[in-house]
């Protein structure tokens, strides 16, 4: 990510810093949309409100 912004190479690669950025949250998103079942048992099991 580093890479796309650098100050010393002008101006920000706007485009590939949010493919990079998209394809970096993909996982834990497909991760957290699997396992949502478990994340909000938990929650309830906890006590939590939202």
């Amino acid at each position: 990510m580093t890479v796309f912004s650098q100050p010393y190479r002008g101006e920000p690669f706007v485009g590939p810093a949010m493919a990079v950025s998209a394809l970096a949250t993909l996982p834990v998103a497909l991760l957290f949309l699997f396992f949502q079942h478990y994340f909000i048992e938990g929650m309830m099991v906890s006590g939590i409100k939202g």
